[in-house]
């Protein structure tokens, strides 16, 4: 099921009594991950990384494929941000954000005698990125690329477009940059996993994308030649459809944490003494990372009304303790032969 900024992946049993598996969505940050890390690897020297702090799950997904000593450091790359550069090599990871552009000039322009800066621009390097840097002189003093994502797997069952700023450029800006991106994402998923057979739309943005991806035409197979395809059914809504939802109070375990810290792209960021009441002094923010298939105890009561958690939570606690105990005596059998 699309929803324009997020998918939610269901597979189909094949027949009763027959086990349901999901689709593998790694091939989707494969060809993404795979240029970041390669082209990295091929620019000699340390390297300090500085990213657009809306593509930590992208950077996320990025970091796991680079080995240990490629990146000397990683920051955040803020509109006012102020460096010692003590690397031979500047790396920048940035969506076509103009405040951004701009700060990344002032810093090419305080270090390019002696330091060599490369742009990734994710997922489009625009014409206004160009004339910007074109502005600044500083175009000849970098090496741009383009990292071209459209989906991020942030659970086995979601994939998400991460553009918050999506239902506001198509409703109030009347911007189609989020309808291309939705466009370039279903192409490619089709590109990998086969044609959609069928294609179902409710909602004005659903209906335009429906016929933008050819949702009226039927494929027709070469006689004796089947057409294969791991996804069933594309369901695509857009807000159109609900304006209503987005203001009603969640009552999962999950929805309260998104309605007091708010969750983006399976990361939320809280005070430290929450985390350490103890800790003295100030407690800094702290990212955490909400994944069903890294965390069991989340993976268990996010979808859970919050107030069946009184119960819930001492009885998980209680029997991963016991778990923890059992595989520690283990440990100390196999340890003492």
């Amino acid at each position: 099921t699309w929803g324009f900024n997020n998918i939610m992946v269901s597979k189909s049993p094949e027949g009763e009594g027959k086990e349901v598996s999901m689709i593998d969505f790694d091939p989707l940050k494969d060809y993404p991950k795979d240029f970041f890390v390669k082209t990295l690897q091929e620019i000699a020297g340390e390297k300090l990384l500085m990213f657009d702090k809306d593509l930590q799950p992208f950077f996320r997904i990025m970091i796991r494929g680079l080995e240990k000593g490629v990146i000397k450091d990683q920051v955040f790359l803020e509109p006012e941000s102020v460096i010692d550069v003590k690397t031979p090599v500047v790396v920048f990871m940035l969506k076509a954000n103009v405040t951004l552009i701009k700060a990344i000039i002032k810093l090419i322009q305080a270090h390019q005698e002696d330091t060599k800066f490369v742009v990734f621009f994710c997922p489009r390097y625009t014409v206004i990125c160009k004339e910007i840097l074109e502005v600044g002189n500083v175009l000849n003093n970098v090496e741009i690329f383009e990292l071209p994502y459209e989906l991020l797997p942030i659970e086995k069952d979601v994939l998400t477009l991460d553009e918050p700023s999506g239902f506001r450029n198509m409703m109030l800006g009347y911007s189609m940059q989020t309808l291309t991106l939705v466009k370039h994402s279903l192409q490619r998923i089709e590109a990998i996993y086969g044609k959609i057979p069928l294609k179902f739309a409710k909602g004005v943005w659903s209906c335009m994308m429906y016929d933008a991806i050819g949702g009226k035409e039927k494929d027709v197979a070469s006689e004796g030649e089947a057409q294969y395809s791991e996804i069933d059914a594309l369901i695509m809504m857009d807000r159109t459809v609900d304006l209503y939802t987005p203001l009603l109070t969640q009552s999962t375990y999950e929805g309260m944490i998104d309605e007091f810290y708010g969750i983006r792209s399976g990361i939320i960021e809280v005070d430290g003494k929450i985390l350490d009441p103890e800790l003295k002094g100030p407690g800094g923010v702290k990212t955490l990372y909400l994944m069903s298939q890294e965390d069991i105890m989340f993976a268990d009561s996010k979808d859970l009304h919050f107030n069946l958690m009184k119960d819930h939570f001492p009885k998980k606690i209680s029997g991963n303790e016991g778990l923890s105990r059992e595989e520690g005596n283990c440990e100390n059998f196999e340890r003492n032969g």
